[in-house]
């Protein structure tokens, strides 16, 4: 299954940007069987409980810290780490940025990639604002 199929099939919306993003960074990983994988399952549990997914899977979800409302989710597999970074609005998951993070066991360091990701949400949510569906898949 591609990427598109998947988050059409969970009803994830994305920026215009995060299909490009995500491809070039499963690209990088050693085995993006295993990374689409993870997703699914990570996918799975937004689904299932959509308003408290982050708090009870803490080891696949971090909250951005000084970046309200913006979540990662965090794919470690061998020879791979990625990051989705993602926002709830009007109870709709937006896909906003993936990047790969570099092996090492320091925390992640989101400063980079955040402010991009706040950007963005701004950015979808005038699009909602001004729809009657919201985001497109």
């Amino acid at each position: 299954m591609d990427i598109r199929e998947l988050l059409n099939e969970f009803s994830i919306c994305s920026c215009e940007e995060f299909m490009d993003e995500f491809l070039a960074v499963l690209g990088q990983c050693q085995n993006p069987s295993e990374v689409m994988g993870k997703l699914v399952f990570c996918l799975q549990r937004m689904k299932e409980s959509p308003n408290t997914y982050f708090m009870e899977n803490c080891n696949l979800f971090e909250s951005i810290k000084g970046h309200n409302g913006i979540y990662a989710i965090t794919i470690q597999k061998t020879g791979s780490n990625v990051r989705v970074l993602h926002a709830r609005v009007l109870g709709k998951f937006i896909f906003l940025l993936a990047f790969y993070k570099k092996e090492g066991k320091k925390a992640t360091d989101y400063s980079k990639h955040a402010p991009i990701a706040d950007t963005r949400l701004r950015r979808e949510k005038a699009k909602i604002g001004g729809s009657k569906n919201g985001c497109k898949h």
